[in-house]
């Protein structure tokens, strides 16, 4: 009987947040370290197998304790241009946590490519960094 190979591991450190669609600055650096610093609180507190939006609720909270002006489930519409230059509404998309400089996706799951694909999605519409926050 053949025996199988077994895929070696990669050693990929794991990240609990990553920015996604924009530029890496000191200004996203400390952003980005401000919402690590509030994942793992959160996850002290309570634990890792929360539902999404019990996660998202509570790091909504954790920003707006930290001076953030912060809205949940924004609706933000996605357009279509034709070509002949006319644009149309085409859906919308909904983002997790939105401030006024930057949004944040939250997952439940390990990253994938589907999560990275979504928040540069989101960033592109937007026109601001997107951060996905694995809890």
């Amino acid at each position: 009987m053949p025996t199988k190979k077994r895929r070696k591991k990669e050693n990929v450190e794991y990240q609990p947040v990553v920015l996604i669609g924009g530029e890496a600055s000191d200004s996203t650096n400390e952003i980005q370290q401000m919402i690590e610093e509030c994942c793992k609180y959160i996850k002290q507190q309570h634990g890792a197998d929360w539902r999404e939006s019990f996660f998202q609720k509570s790091l909504a909270f954790e920003l707006q304790q930290r001076g953030y002006e912060v809205s949940m489930e924004v609706s933000h519409p996605v357009y279509y241009k034709s070509t002949t230059g006319k644009k149309t509404s085409v859906g919308n998309i909904f983002l997790d946590i939105l401030t006024p400089d930057f949004a944040i996706e939250c997952k439940i799951e390990k990253m994938r490519d589907t999560a990275v694909q979504q928040a540069k999605l989101y960033s592109s519409i937007i026109g601001k960094p997107c951060f996905l926050a694995f809890c």
